[in-house]
């Protein structure tokens, strides 16, 4: 068997294009990994993956004794399992996560007013002297903050104490 009749079956390019794209995939993936948001990555990863299973279906169409219909009917199974994946990063929010009395003085005493907010970001504190925590959904913990931006020194928050609202400024809630 020669060059040129490898070439005549088409066995030669179409490799290469399968090795070209495998490379091409490579370097998009790692693109990918470090510059794209989550969503658009999950979004990117299906593609990928139906661009590699069409190089397969083409490639295998060219080899000897393999039925373009044989290499769909093996691809199936990965194709529905990947769009069956579920978005990990596209979660429900929960709402409330955590509820809140916002009090008249430091220990916690006199009137009341009632907060609540869901683990969707930062939220600031309200202007009272205390705050105690009544509620924290399943699977949350909720983080007070020095800052007015839920960055820098954390304290993680519980119910049945009472907070100093001039000690803290922000709060946040982490859901799993």
């Amino acid at each position: 068997m020669t060059y040129s009749d490898l070439t005549k079956g088409g066995y030669i390019p179409s490799t290469l294009k399968i090795i070209l794209i495998s490379i091409c995939i490579f370097i998009i993936e790692l693109v990918l990994e470090y510059y794209s948001p989550p969503n658009f990555k999950m979004l990117a990863n299906i593609l990928i993956l139906a661009a590699t299973s069409l190089a397969t279906i083409a490639h295998s169409a060219v080899l000897p004794g393999t039925k373009t219909g044989n290499a769909i009917t093996a691809l199936r199974p990965i194709l529905a399992d990947a769009a069956a994946t579920p978005n990990v990063s596209a979660r429900a929010v929960i709402n409330p996560a955590v509820q809140w009395t916002e009090h008249e003085n430091r220990d916690c005493g006199g009137w009341k007013k009632y907060y609540e907010a869901g683990d969707d970001g930062c939220y600031l504190l309200p202007t009272g002297d205390g705050f105690d925590i009544d509620h924290i959904a399943n699977t949350c913990r909720v983080f007070i903050y020095e800052s007015k931006s839920c960055n820098g020194a954390e304290f993680q928050a519980y119910p049945g104490n009472c907070y100093d609202v001039h000690a803290f400024y922000s709060i946040k809630t982490f859901c799993n």
